[in-house]
C-alpha cells in the first residue's frame, strides 16, 4: 500500500518537512553513496542502530553484510539513536519513506507549528527505537530508516484528521478512502506481521512504537493544538 495524496489544510509551507526530506536524501547520496558496495555496508555499521552495541551487550565483532565485513566496536554509541533515522536500506526504502513524509507531514507540521513538530518527530523516532531495541536487545542487525518517526506522524494524522481522504495505490489502481480506514488498516497490518513473525527484516516494533507515541502525544497536546488552530482561523 503506497499513499500518494491527501487533503491539505491550507497553503502552509512545511519547511521542516522539506528539510527532513532533504537531509534524508543527502545522507543517502553522500554518506551511503546510493547503496555503493562497501561504503553502504559501512554506513549501516557506523550509523545504524545496533541493539546489542547500544546496550553494550556484545563484544567487538565484524559483521558480514551482503558479503562485506564491517567492524562493530561493542561500545555504547548513543549518537546512533539519531543517526539511524537518516540512513536507509535501498532506493525503495528511502523513496517510500520520503513519500509518506511528504504526503502526511505537511498537515501535522501546520497543526503543531515548526518547533513542536520537529520535537514531536524526534521523540517519536526515539520511542520507536526504544520499542525495537526492547524487542531484541542483543541483536547485531542494524536498524535504519525514518519510518519510526514517520509512524508517529501516521498516528497523529489518524487522531487529528480521521476523515481526510487519502489516495493510495492498490497495486497500480488509485483508491480514495478516509484516513481512519487506511491508517488504521496500516497499523493493524503491523500488528499482524509482528505477531505472525512473517516479516523479520522489517523493524515492526519501531513502527508500532512510533505510532503509539504519536497517538499519545497528540492526545495529550490536543487542547493546545486545537487552540492554535482556532487562532489561525
Amino acid at each position: 500500500m503506497v499513499i500518494i495524496s491527501d487533503e491539505n489544510i491550507g497553503r502552509y509551507k512545511p519547511y521542516v518537512t522539506y528539510g527532513l526530506i532533504a537531509t534524508n536524501l543527502l545522507c543517502w547520496l553522500v554518506i551511503q553513496r546510493i547503496g555503493m558496495d562497501g561504503i553502504y555496508q559501512n554506513s549501516l555499521c557506523s550509523y545504524g542502530l545496533i541493539s546489542g552495541d547500544l546496550l553494550g551487550l556484545i563484544n567487538p565483532i565484524r559483521l558480514n553484510i551482503d558479503g562485506y565485513l564491517c567492524y562493530v566496536d561493542g561500545i555504547t554509541n548513543l549518537e546512533t539513536l539519531i543517526s539511524h533515522m537518516f540512513m536507509h536500506g535501498s532506493w525503495t526504502h528511502i523513496l517510500l519513506n520520503m513519500l509518506m513524509l511528504w504526503v502526511l507531514g505537511d498537515n501535522i507540521e501546520a497543526t503543531f507549528g515548526r518547533v513542536r513538530y520537529i520535537l514531536f518527530y524526534f521523540i517519536c523516532g526515539l520511542v520507536a527505537a526504544a520499542f525495537q531495541v526492547s524487542s531484541d536487545p542483543t541483536t547485531v542487525v542494524p536498524m535504519v530508516g525514518a519510518s519510526g518517526a514517520i509512524s508517529g506522524i501516521i498516528g497523529a494524522y489518524l487522531i487529528l484528521y480521521p476523515r481526510n481522504r487519502l489516495i493510495f495505490l492498490l497495486i497500480v489502481i488509485p483508491i480514495s478512502a478516509p484516513a481512519w480506514v487506511i491508517l488504521g488498516g496500516w497499523f493493524l497490518l503491523q500488528l499482524f506481521l509482528v505477531f505472525s513473525g512473517t516479516s523479520p527484516e522489517i523493524a515492526l516494533w519501531a513502527h508500532i512504537g512510533g505510532f503509539v507515541c504519536g497517538l499519545l502525544l497528540v492526545t495529550l497536546l490536543k487542547r493546545r493544538i486545537r487552540t492554535r488552530l482556532d487562532h489561525k482561523t
